[in-house]
């Protein structure tokens, strides 16, 4: 059964946690026809969504996210004090959304740079991260869907 994973980066700020990157305008959604906008009794289509800064298939990422393989007993679930946009679109996924958890960019970061692994997909996820702000100020925020 396949999975998908969304990854949203969120960053400290003064009056709490933020998004980093911008939200994206949903082009399925139908602001003429809202009942449409609902794909069965609890999943959701939003008028827009969070960016995500990954959604890639490769289970080493995943790993040193903590989501995988060594890391996988450890899951935290969604902080709850993420941003507002951060909980509406895991809102949205409804019944869908499973194996929520939350790592730190620096820890995200450290587990990359002591990966036995050589990952080039990871290593370009982690200077990304990087060049968006301070990785002690940051963190990933993410869940699977079928």
């Amino acid at each position: 059964m396949p999975r998908d994973i969304t990854v949203i980066l969120e960053r400290k700020s003064d009056i709490g946690w933020q998004l980093v990157l911008s939200m994206i305008r949903n082009d399925y959604f139908n602001s003429e026809r809202p009942q449409e906008n609902w794909l069965n009794s609890s999943m959701y289509i939003n008028e827009y969504y969070p960016k995500p800064i990954y959604i890639e298939y490769d289970p080493i990422v995943w790993e040193l996210f903590g989501v995988c393989g060594r890391f996988a007993e450890s899951l935290r679930g969604i902080p709850l004090d993420c941003c507002k946009e951060i909980k509406e679109e895991h809102k949205s996924f409804g019944d869908e959304a499973f194996d929520e958890h939350w790592i730190s960019c620096s820890d995200f970061i450290s587990n990359v740079n002591e990966s036995g692994r050589k990952s080039a997909e990871a290593h370009k996820l982690a200077d990304y991260i990087k060049e968006l702000g301070n990785p002690e100020e940051t963190r990933l925020i993410m869940w699977f869907s079928q």
